[in-house]
């Protein structure tokens, strides 16, 4: 239950460091491109978190689903052979009587 690959790209992106020069403006969006790779990164968090949790969900589905499955193919397997011996009473061992 690994979290979905996040592409190299965005990690670089992320972590690319910004230079603190230049003018008011240049720095007021560097500022603001550095909140947005925060808020990028929580993102990337939330989404890993809420992939393992669904993950988890799927696999105790599953596991639910194939002990039904178990549960009603052990069911089948007794019917018929409630079955058979219906249709063939003269194969089943004559009871013993007791003395």
């Amino acid at each position: 239950m690994t979290a979905p690959p996040t592409p190299p790209e965005v990690w670089k992106f992320l972590f690319t460091t910004t230079p603190r020069t230049g003018s008011e403006p240049q720095r007021e969006l560097m500022g603001r491109i550095a909140d947005s790779k925060e808020r990028i990164a929580r993102a990337i968090q939330r989404i890993a978190a809420l992939h393992s949790a669904a993950m988890q969900k799927v696999v105790q589905e599953l596991r639910e689903a194939e002990t039904e499955f178990d549960d009603i193919q052990e069911q089948i397997r007794v019917a018929r052979n409630v079955v058979e011996r219906q249709d063939h009473p003269q194969d089943l061992p004559l009871p013993v009587e007791a003395s």
